[in-house]
């Protein structure tokens, strides 16, 4: 197709906004028909309706429809969003004086006005007034003088700085400059940051439904505690459910994906095989749940993007992420490329809350534990998980330390006039080490702990497992275990008094051979214990 017979972004908008009410057709037939996400499908009719409301205002005289990508980019910029009193269910700007304000911005003012030219007149004018909106003095000097320019002045980071390196030294700098697009996620287009819905939770998961994950099909887990015992024998699909939780925690946010095949597979992220990727997650997966008595639900599924617009070049595939906590919608699309970076957008990531996997695969790499060792140390744990070792473990352990050069813990010990490297003692006492320092990490959210039985011995189990409990009470942590020992199963249920915080499931065939959850609350588990010295592995 010529160049000029491309299709604008407005002309794709409105044939969307045709199919979508006039045809009523639902977002996947109207993607298949017209060959777009559903990323760009959801950004172009919240771009339209941002269009309509300037279309009905004061300065509707004005609009062109070479305005149009003004109103995509506003929509796709959550601190905009958030500053227009932008909501996604009903697609309108709720803030009246906002909105005004912004329109005004997009037009030109009446004739006696000195203004003879609209403030904003290309994209990245609108990415310039979402970073205004975060600095008083910027907004201020904005509102005073309607010099963009000048304000702009007023909001320079750090990340202009580099940028600015960037362009005057170029490969000189160019590890340092790696390291900072690493950290600042420099493949991710239109996202802010990650963070989540809110630090303050009165509960955590009551209800989950994995509708479809690998081998999971329609498995309901109801009655959820502040421990959540999962067993089952081996390769039952306690480390595909407890990867379903992780994924509805993280909604749309790509890493979490990244972050199950990287564990699943035991290689690091810069080795995941793009191909491969793809092949891990071909199904679609769909999860959902109740957490903190809100509605939550995430759909991840691979798709074949086409058209004009797309750089086809290597290109594969690409995942789209749909997410939903209550009435807050999210939506990301990540595309996939062989021997080339991958490339990701969305209007925001938020999470349902902090979430921690634990796998004993990792037990010996201490750079999995740095931040959480941080974070245990200004929360005050640190104490209390040497308590514990001392008294249940090694009596003359006093004190283990970070050393963050080379990222080894060396342990304090009053035997040894030297300081050991942790990894010389038993591999027992460095996963209770490891996995008690998780707990500050994941605060007001939820710690996945999958075969916590690895490494640590029966006798040890029954003296953790209240130590475990004490860490989630204290940190507000839900705590879901799998585990294909029974020794470790009961030496929650026998050795934690308060029985209501406890719940016992079990992943068992049927009859037909597909998996079900058979499900028990900690006082009935203990009860069966006691009678009849039950197997929660292969409970009927």
């Amino acid at each position: 197709m010529s160049e000029e017979h491309k299709r604008s972004e407005w002309d794709i908008a409105k044939a969307i906004e045709k199919l979508y009410l006039e045809d009523k057709l639902d977002e996947n037939e109207i993607i298949k028909r017209i060959d777009v996400s559903k990323y760009e499908l959801r950004g172009s009719l919240r771009a339209l309706a941002l269009a309509n409301q300037y279309r009905e205002s004061d300065y509707g005289d004005q609009f062109k429809e070479s305005m149009f990508p003004l109103f995509l980019k506003a929509v796709r910029i959550p601190a905009l969003k958030e500053w227009l009193g932008w909501d996604d269910t009903t697609n309108i700007a709720a803030n009246n004086v906002n909105r005004a304000l912004f329109f005004s911005w997009l037009s030109y003012e009446p004739l006696e006005s000195k203004y003879d030219s609209p403030l904003i007149q290309k994209r990245d004018d609108v990415v310039s007034i979402s970073r205004i909106l975060r600095n008083e003095q910027a907004f201020d000097y904005l509102l005073n003088t309607r010099d963009l320019a000048g304000a702009v002045r007023n909001t320079v980071t750090i990340s202009d700085y580099i940028l600015a390196l960037r362009k005057s030294f170029g490969k000189t700098f160019g590890p340092f400059l790696s390291l900072f697009d690493k950290a600042n996620g420099a493949s991710l287009s239109g996202v802010e940051q990650t963070n989540i819905f809110s630090d303050k939770i009165d509960s955590h998961f009551s209800s989950i439904t994995i509708e479809s994950y690998k081998c999971l099909r329609n498995i309901c887990i109801d009655k959820l505690a502040r421990i959540n015992l999962v067993a089952g024998l081996n390769n039952s699909g306690k480390t595909s459910l407890l990867e379903a939780i992780y994924l509805l925690a993280r909604q749309n946010d790509f890493d979490g994906i990244l972050g199950v095949i990287q564990r699943r597979g035991k290689i690091p992220e810069e080795r995941i095989q793009a191909e491969w990727l793809l092949n891990q997650i071909a199904r679609p997966i769909s999860i959902k749940g109740v957490f903190d008595g809100k509605q939550a639900d995430v759909t991840i599924s691979v798709i074949q993007e086409g058209g004009e617009s797309l750089d086809m070049s290597k290109y594969l595939q690409s995942v789209e992420i749909t997410s939903q906590f209550d009435s807050h919608k999210q939506e990301s699309l990540t595309r996939i490329f062989k021997g080339r970076e991958r490339v990701s957008q969305a209007d925001s990531i938020k999470l349902l809350c902090k979430a921690i996997y634990s796998s004993p695969f990792f037990l010996n790499e201490s750079r999995h534990y740095s931040s959480s060792y941080q974070k245990s140390v200004r929360s005050k744990a640190l104490p209390k998980i040497f308590d514990f070792i001392r008294l249940e473990i090694e009596p003359n352990i006093s004190d283990i330390r970070l050393v963050e050069d080379s990222q080894r813990f060396l342990v304090t010990d009053s035997r040894f006039d030297e300081t050991p490297d942790l990894t010389s003692y038993g591999e027992g006492l460095q996963r209770i080490f490891f996995m008690s320092l998780l707990f500050a990490s994941a605060q007001n959210g939820i710690l996945l702990i999958d075969e916590f039985e690895n490494a640590i011995h029966v006798d040890l189990m029954a003296r953790f497992a209240p130590f475990v409990y004490k860490l989630a009470v204290e940190f507000n942590v839900q705590v879901f275990l799998t585990s294909h020992s029974k020794e470790c199963i009961d030496s929650f249920v026998q050795n934690i008094d308060k029985k209501e915080d406890i719940s016992c499931y079990a992943l068992v065939p049927n009859s037909e051979g597909a998996l079900e959850v058979r499900g028990f609350g900690g006082q009935k588990y203990s009860n069966l214990l006691r009678i009849a010295d039950v197997d929660l592995r292969k409970a009927q």
